[in-house]
Formats: structure tokens, sequence, C-alpha cells
């Protein structure tokens, strides 16, 4: 969500959902052996099994890379950023850099050191393949200062280095990896996991890496299988043939209540949904605030999500911009009398549509904000088309109105501002309707060094913002994973990130 080519990667796609499922075997001893316990798992990928190494592209499936890799850091259940392959870190006094400092217990599968060399090594790799490039927007350089230590530096004061690293960059050997061909067959990481082999059905099975310097994961052996569709994983779960999937369907809660054997475990976080008044009928003031008010938050979470959610009162999720809760919180803005007074004050002619596109993920929203907008007078065209059609509309101004998920790990608050002023928004897809003072205000924090009036700035942005009715928030919908009572629900970990780390998962007691 950085600059221009992450405006377009992160506010022209939807974000994917991501599916996880995993299967237990029988006769699998325990840790210490002394009774025969199922510690072993079977997961179901999101993506494709058959990327093996995540530095050849940023679609390796976060099970499988999240298990026989390491990266620098990783998030503990809180979404805190904690230590992996780094113990310790210290930033730049300019805030610039950061200098990691390698575990000296960390080896690979073959007993090698890990270096910082091989940190850097697979850092660089990974920004020189397409997917992995638009990552170079957080981090303009990687250096090893010497075996041990790793330095970092930022493209700007508010990157969220840390939760990039977390969530993107796994490490892999130099000295084996430079052989694309032959590490794509046989892997060798760091990670909790050791790779054994991959099945004819492209079924990745590991086993425990005994000599794991942050010690051996409770589950012993796992395999990672091809997707499977939520319907599927349904019956698999109640069959007990799976034990946990991410991504159930709030549909399918019902078939899933019930069971003993089974918890179903939720979380809100880094992502919101929310509609965003873009287009130049906006710059009406009258008319903006009318269409801000008319929105019925509440509704469009019972419609489109089946009230598997929360209605948000922020105009970016709060765990994207921690720093900023009191500055983001919207109030009072649904009151559909005020909304009609508004909308007559504005001299817009009502009988004149206001166009929607939209893709299909987003079609009960959009039919709630029509039902909303009708109720004060106004009409609102929704046009479905493919995503390829959405992004040209986008890029070509036809997009009045955007319903869109944002927010992130990676996104700062800069990030988020800074999308709504002409230099962060050189497409104009949020800017095309001026914020009094935002661009001279964000002009200035890209220019400020000191973090602390920075941060004054950024507060004072976000109220500009929330000012300007641009933004109207609506829900926060639920992730989900469905867990075997076999295991300990509140070791899994990383549900809301799509991004659950096996090595960390516990037995049930």
């Amino acid at each position: 969500m950085k600059k221009s080519l992450v405006l377009l990667a992160v506010l022209l796609f939807a974000f994917t959902t991501i599916f996880v499922g995993c299967a237990k075997n029988e006769g699998t001893s325990d840790p210490g052996g002394s009774d025969e316990v199922n510690a072993s798992l079977t997961a179901v990928a999101a993506l494709d099994t058959t990327v093996l190494d995540p530095t050849l592209a940023t679609m390796c499936d976060p099970l499988i890379a999240g298990s026989l890799y390491d990266t620098l850091v990783k998030f503990d259940k809180d979404y805190n950023i904690v230590p992996r392959l780094a113990d310790s870190w210290v930033e730049a006094e300019d805030h610039l850099s950061v200098t990691f400092h390698i575990n000296d217990e960390a080896t690979f599968h073959d007993g090698s050191k890990v270096t910082a060399q091989d940190v850097a090594y697979s850092i660089n790799k990974l920004f020189a393949t397409p997917s992995g490039a638009s990552l170079m927007l957080f981090i303009a350089k990687v250096e090893a200062v010497d075996d041990s230590h790793v330095r970092i530096d930022k493209t700007n004061i508010d990157t969220q280095l840390l939760n990039v690293l977390a969530s993107y960059m796994y490490v892999v050997p130099e000295s084996l990896a430079s052989d694309e061909a032959a590490f794509s067959k046989s892997p060798i990481g760091s990670g909790p996991y050791k790779f054994v082999e991959t099945e004819s059905d492209n079924t990745v099975k590991m086993v425990v890496n005994e000599s794991y310097y942050l010690g051996a994961p409770e589950i012993r052996e796992l395999s990672v299988k091809a997707p499977i569709d939520p319907s599927t994983a349904v019956i698999a779960l109640q069959t007990e043939e799976i034990d946990l999937y991410q991504g159930i369907l709030s549909s399918n809660y019902a078939e899933i209540s019930g069971i003993d054997t089974l918890v179903l475990k939720k979380e809100g976080g880094f992502f919101g949904r929310a509609v965003v008044l873009t287009g130049e009928v906006f710059a009406n003031e009258k008319l903006r605030e009318a269409v801000y008010r008319a929105i019925n938050a509440e509704n469009a979470l019972a419609v489109a999500a089946e009230n598997d959610g929360e209605v948000t009162d922020t105009i970016f999720p709060a765990m994207t911009v921690p720093d900023y809760t009191k500055e983001i919180k919207v109030n009072d803005r649904y009151n559909p009398e005020l909304a009609a007074q508004l909308l007559k004050e504005s001299g817009y002619d009502a009988t004149v549509p206001i166009n929607l596109p939209i893709t299909a993920q987003y079609a009960l929203d959009a039919q709630s904000i029509q039902a909303d907008l009708l109720s004060i007078g106004l009409t609102l065209n929704i046009e479905q088309v493919d995503i390829n059609t959405w992004n040209a509309k986008m890029l070509g101004g036809e997009c009045p109105i955007v319903l869109t998920d944002w927010g992130g790990q990676t996104a700062s608050a800069y990030d988020m501002v800074n999308l709504f002023t002409t230099q962060g928004d050189p497409y104009q897809l949020y800017s095309k309707t001026k914020i009094p003072g935002l661009d001279d205000l964000m002009l200035k924090v890209s220019q400020e060094t000191d973090p602390a009036v920075r941060k004054q700035d950024l507060a004072s942005a976000f109220t500009l913002l929330v000012d300007s009715h641009k933004i109207v928030p609506l829900y926060q919908k639920n992730s989900n994973a469905v867990i075997s009572s076999r295991f300990d629900p509140d070791s899994v970990i990383g549900i809301v990130l799509m991004q659950i780390n096996i090595g960390d998962m516990k037995l049930q007691k």
C-alpha cells in the first residue's frame, strides 16, 4: 500500500479468501513416547502446493512456507511482533533502518548455520520476482553487516517493516537455493518441519525438526494437500477427517455447532469494508454528507455478512493504525432524516442516478446501500462487472462510489491517509475531490523527520479525513477457523492473517 504501485495493488484488487484445513492420522506417538497420541496433522493448502521455494514467488502457501522456513520475526497470539530467526534488533536514530541479530542457535535442516548473508540473499531474490517486486516499496536495501547481523533500510519512517518481514520474508540457504531446480524438488529451510516428499497428488509431506532452535513442535508429522472447497470441508470436519479449516462459510456454522469434537474460533482484525465517495459529483459537500448519513452499516452487516462480524466506527481498521484510534473514530453517522434534508439542500437532481460498479463479492453490500439511498430519494445504479472491467473503470474515473476492503498488517498510518492526496494518488482514484488542507499537511508530514511532530501532524490529517465524510465505514467480517478438540484452540495463531503457524500449535492436554 505504498505509493503508486501499492495503491494499485491494494485498492484495485479484492483480498483473497484463504481456506485452510487439517486432518488427523492415527497411531502417531507423542513427543515423549509414553502414550499413543495422535500428534500428526494433514492440512489443506490455500494455494498451489507445487510452489515450494518462497523466494521465487509470494504465492508459496503460508502453511508450507511457515513450516519449512523461518522469517526474521513473527506474530504472537495478540499480533505483536516477537523474535524468530532474529533474537534482537535495533532501529537507527533516523528510524530509516533496522539491524537484526541472527539467533546463534539457528541452523538449516542440513545442519549448516543460518547467516546474515542467507537473509540478504533470500530477500533480494524475492525482490527479483514479479510478485515480490512490489515489496521493494517497503524496503530500500538489505545488506549483511557480518555473519550475524543484517541491516534492512526502510523506504520511509512509517514503513511497517517488522510486519512485512513477518508476513512475507522467508529465509533459505544461499548455497543450496541458487540451484533452483534441485531446491524446488527437495527444499531445505530452518523451520520447525523438514521436507520428506511430494506425493503424486501434490501432497507435501513433512516431519518434525527435532533440532529446531526454538524447540521441536508438538505436532510430529505434517501433510499439506491441495485446496478443497468449504462444503467439502464441512463434511470432512464432521467425519473427523479434517481437524482444522480456515475460512468456513457463515452459512455452514449451524452444521458445525453442537459437535463436541469441534471448536469454532473467530477473529476480527486488520481488514475492514467501507464505502468511499470518490467521484467529482461528490465535490458537492452536502450531497457527500447526505450519502454518508444515509448508509446503514448495521443493515449491510446483516444482509451481506449475515451478522458474522461487527459494525465499525473507525474509517480504517483500528489494528492497522493503532496509534490513532481516537482520530479515526466517527460518531452519529447514520441519520436518514438529516440525510434527506442534506440531499434537498445540495441541489442535486435526484432523478440522475449515481453509478456503482462492483465485482460479485460486493453484490449484497451494494443492494443494501442502494436501498438506503433510495429511502432518501437518491437512485443508485449498480453495475456488476468482472475484476478486469472494474479495474479499467476505476482507472478511467468511472467509479464515483467505491466499495472496498482495506487495511492490512503492512499498511502504515501515512499510507492510509496519503491515498487521499494528490501526491499519494497519482491516478486520482480517491483524490478527485480535494480535502482542503490535506495535501499541504501530508507534504509536511513526508518531509518531517521528528517522529513526535510527524505523529501529531498525522493525527490532524486523520481528523481532516474523518470530517470530510468521504469514507463510510461498514463492518469488519470475522475470519474463522474450525478446530478439532484434539488441539488447544488458544495455540492457533494467525487466523486473521490467514497465516496459521502449525509449529506453534499445541495438543489439547
